[in-house]
């Protein structure tokens, strides 16, 4: 969905497509192999190569683009992120400033706001007509007076979570009130409050959703006060009593006196992120959704009564029914990706399509939700164990059920590794490499950059990337034994 959202420039979404082609050659390339692969012609080639040029001078001492007699390539340095000049292009789109605009201000006309920025009334409505065609399934649109995005305040806020925490990917701060460093104690309160560590991604993600409400409130736009299904969660967990002092700090510094159920829903994002288990919930089932989940539970369990139903597998499941059930099926695809999904046998397939029609989940009427929990159950009946010899550190903006598939997939490289995201372990010295899809200002250790889930030809450079390991960890312990 985002991929989509960020295609609606054709012309920045082919910069960027063809900056991934030059990343992922290996070697040089014409200009005629370039326009074929990017369906282009020539001439528009030479044009977006040259336009190319004014993305890459701000970073030229990390990265050029080079004209050889054999064609054009990147030369960079491995610790510069590609995902720097993805953003710097979608950033200058209409569609990205039109999404930051309706985000922060709701106050302008669509005539107003196509003078101030030199475009044309029918040039910025056709564009918004575009826009709200894709975010229909979302059960959002932009209105047009006053210029703002319309629907259920829930919706709006996961929707720029999602939009903003996956475009920026680490390389910019999308709030413009709001400063990230202002957040810094905030994160410090609840860490000391928990006892957890945090993980990068983990700070970052609470970083984006601190900023992100508290723009809303500025807006004096808040979450539906009579839904109950966030005070009976934070009101039925023992984290919640832990975080009393935080919330009490997060009400009066942005004067949630009158706005109880914002405490709680800030409460059930750390909840989310912080991966809390859900099973002091699981007896609340009088709550139509955990009512739910419940029974999918129950039915896994019997279904499969090998499995180990894990607190990890559980919480995803609840999150899960949770997108569905309050945002929408389609707020399940905003974290969709191509990748090709393993799928069970016939066997197992058809437990798992009996007992979602059980619990009343048809791909028909809940296609994601169908898809997603498939998914979950597939990949949770995959055991994999492997003794360890390369050592490698995980930074990644998936979470839950694409993280795990994120594992699952580098369990399939032919080497003997041991995956972990435990921050702590970045100070320890047995990592051999880290691997990140998310722009790192600083690391000692060498670091392997992907965008978001990984192409194919990144799994090959990474393959090579780790025999390398593998060779020189190797010849280490040789010279030990001589």
């Amino acid at each position: 969905m985002i991929t989509k959202l960020n295609s609606l420039d054709k012309i920045a979404h082919r910069k960027v497509e063809l900056l991934k082609l030059l990343a992922s050659q290996s070697k040089p390339s014409s200009t005629t192999v370039l326009s074929r692969q990017l369906a282009v012609s020539s001439k528009t080639l030479l044009t977006y190569l040259k336009e190319l040029t004014h993305y890459l001078e701000a970073s030229e001492e990390d990265i050029q683009l080079i004209k050889s007699k054999d064609g054009y390539y990147l030369s960079k340095k491995s610790s510069f992120s590609m995902d720097t000049l993805y953003h710097r292009i979608t950033k200058d789109t209409l569609f990205y400033y039109l999404f930051l605009y309706t985000f922060h201000q709701q106050d302008d006309t669509i005539d107003s706001y196509a003078k101030v920025n030199f475009f044309s009334y029918s040039y910025i409505y056709r564009q918004i007509r575009l826009m709200n065609q894709l975010l229909r399934p979302l059960f959002l649109s932009i209105e047009l007076s006053p210029l703002k995005m319309n629907g259920a305040e829930l919706r709006i806020r996961y929707f720029f979570f999602y939009y903003y925490f996956y475009n920026c990917n680490g390389v910019d701060w999308p709030f413009q009130t709001i400063q990230a460093a202002d957040l810094d104690n905030d994160l410090h309160m609840i860490e000391e409050l928990t006892a957890i560590q945090f993980s990068f991604i983990q700070k970052e993600q609470l970083r984006y959703w601190l900023a992100l409400c508290q723009t809303r409130y500025q807006l004096n736009e808040f979450i539906d006060s009579t839904n109950p299904f966030y005070q009976l969660v934070a009101q039925n967990s023992p984290f919640y009593q832990k975080l009393l002092p935080f919330m009490n700090h997060f009400s009066q510094k942005n004067n949630l006196i009158n706005q109880q159920n914002e405490l709680y829903f800030i409460f059930f994002i750390i909840h989310q992120t912080l991966e809390f288990p859900i099973e002091d919930l699981l007896s609340l089932t009088e709550e139509p959704l955990i009512k739910k989940v419940v029974h999918l539970i129950e039915d896994i369990a019997s279904a499969f009564p090998k499995a180990k139903l894990t607190t990890f597998f559980k919480n995803e499941l609840f999150y899960l029914v949770y997108v569905s059930f309050y945002l929408g099926d389609s707020y399940l695809e905003l974290l969709e990706n191509n990748n090709q999904q393993e799928s069970a046998n016939d066997f197992y397939t058809k437990k798992i399509e009996n007992l979602l029609a059980q619990n009343k989940i048809d791909s028909s009427r809940l296609p994601c939700l169908t898809k997603t929990v498939t998914q979950l159950i597939q990949r949770h009946l995959i055991n994999s164990c492997y003794q360890p010899s390369i050592h490698l550190f995980l930074i990644t903006k998936l979470d839950g059920l694409k993280k795990q598939a994120l594992y699952d997939k580098i369990a399939t490289l032919p080497f003997q590794l041991t995956v972990t995201d435990q921050t702590q372990i970045l100070e320890e010295e047995n990592i051999d490499l880290i691997l990140s899809d998310y722009y790192l200002p600083s690391s000692s250790k060498p670091v392997f950059y992907w965008h978001l889930f990984p192409l194919k030809v990144e799994w090959e450079q990474l393959e090579r990337c780790l025999n390398d390991i593998e060779q020189q960890k190797s010849l280490f312990l040789n010279s030990e034994t001589v």
